[in-house]
């Protein structure tokens, strides 16, 4: 499993590395999971890469490496109409998220944006179905100016598995990169509303900010090496309200790993544990918040090695504290 967003009262979307986005109910003796977006077992024009989903007015959509694929109307019963686009905005996603028809992306632009705008663009904007033409960027970062800094930086954060973007619930967006300790709240039109310095709000205990893993020729090897001795790592972001957030921290406590939902409003910062039983530092924690501020976690494995005991698809709902 890897990644999760509520669909309904009852049920949820979860994106499957092989079985593609599925509705599941999330109750005793349920149905059948539901196809919403195959896998690319069944269809190959896919993207070949399928990590993050994304859930908004019945529209999902999932990205990766390689493209987004989305449906434009996941109730719709029978046979469906699939929308592909290769080569756009989400190559090189970090985390991306949906408002109605206007998708948030965190991370690497596709090699057309990234040639026409190369110096420091983080977080991009646009209508799905656009096409790169139609990506603006969202948020920039001078201190990450410079192609080869602003890669770096970025795949620093995702073999961390860290860095998250959501909208909020009055439509701008909370941008955490992943490899700085900031959350900025911006507007789609590119305007920092506010920013919030995780570092003095005390999220990060005794460290300044996220270690991050050096990246290199194997870098795949170092990001699971890095993240077998992290003590600290921000997994996720969720919107609690126009400008307060949750995020999803994992730590580790004499050894064993923690989890806990960091509240940040204004400068109030509370703490909750979060009861998973994931034990394994390869995992990722998701979570999502529906209308009613049930939030769901989902324990998730990005595959750097197959376990005999996986803990990958735990699914917990739980009300807002």
């Amino acid at each position: 499993m890897l990644d999760a967003r509520w669909a309904s009262e009852t049920s949820a979307y979860i994106l499957r590395a092989v079985d593609g986005v599925q509705e599941v109910e999330l109750r005793a003796n349920a149905a059948k999971p539901r196809l919403v977006i195959p896998g690319r077992s069944q269809v190959h024009e896919l993207p070949p890469v399928l990590q993050f989903l994304a859930a908004s007015a019945g529209r999902v959509v999932a990205g990766g490496g390689g493209g987004l694929v989305f449906r434009e109307s996941a109730q719709e019963q029978g046979d469906f109409q699939l929308s592909v686009s290769r080569g756009n905005a989400s190559g090189g996603a970090a985390d991306l998220d949906l408002d109605g028809d206007r998708l948030a992306i965190l991370g690497v632009p596709s090699r057309e944006l990234w040639e026409k705008n190369r110096d420091s663009v983080i977080a991009w904007t646009g209508l799905l179905g656009s096409g790169s033409a139609g990506f603006k960027p969202l948020l920039t970062d001078e201190r990450a100016a410079g192609s080869k800094t602003l890669r770096r930086k970025v795949s620093q954060a995702r073999l961390a598995r860290s860095g998250a973007i959501r909208f909020s619930r009055a439509g701008d967006v909370f941008v955490f990169p992943g490899y700085e300790p900031v959350v900025k709240l911006v507007s789609t039109s590119g305007k920092v509303k506010q920013s919030w310095d995780l570092a003095e709000l005390g999220v990060f205990g005794d460290m300044n900010g996220p270690d991050l893993p050096e990246t290199g020729s194997n870098s795949r090897v170092e990001g699971q090496a890095w993240l077998e001795r992290a003590s600290r790592v921000v997994e996720d972001i969720v919107p609690l309200g126009k400008k307060s957030f949750g995020l999803v921290v994992r730590t580790m406590v004499d050894g064993q790993i923690q989890r806990e939902l960091v509240r940040v409003d204004d400068d109030q910062v509370d703490r909750f544990l979060i009861p998973l039983v994931s034990d394994h530092r390869l995992d990722r924690v998701r979570a999502d918040i529906d209308e009613e501020n049930r939030l769901l976690f989902v324990v998730t494995d990005y595959g750097f090695r197959a376990r005999e005991k996986a803990a990958s698809g735990e699914i917990l709902v739980a009300a807002l504290p």
